[in-house]
């Protein structure tokens, strides 16, 4: 790795779930326990795509179209 180049990134809440509750060891909740519910932020090449558990570029029903779009 060199200082200056960008990352993805996923920050999860655990509080939002409380089956993750309490949290003694963060990479065993992290493997066992999260999932999309917990996701808070994403990080991808640097740019923000989701900020506070929401995308910010395609809203809810965006989403939910594609994903129905697909399953067809």
């Amino acid at each position: 790795m060199r200082a200056g180049r960008q990352a993805d990134l996923v920050l999860h809440r655990f509080d939002r779930d409380y089956a993750c509750l309490p949290v003694r060891d963060p990479g065993a909740t992290l493997l066992t326990c999260a999932a999309s519910r917990t996701v808070a932020a994403v990080m991808v090449d640097g740019e923000v795509l989701v900020r506070k558990g929401e995308h910010v570029r395609l809203s809810a029903a965006q989403l939910a179209a594609g994903l129905s779009f697909t399953a067809a």
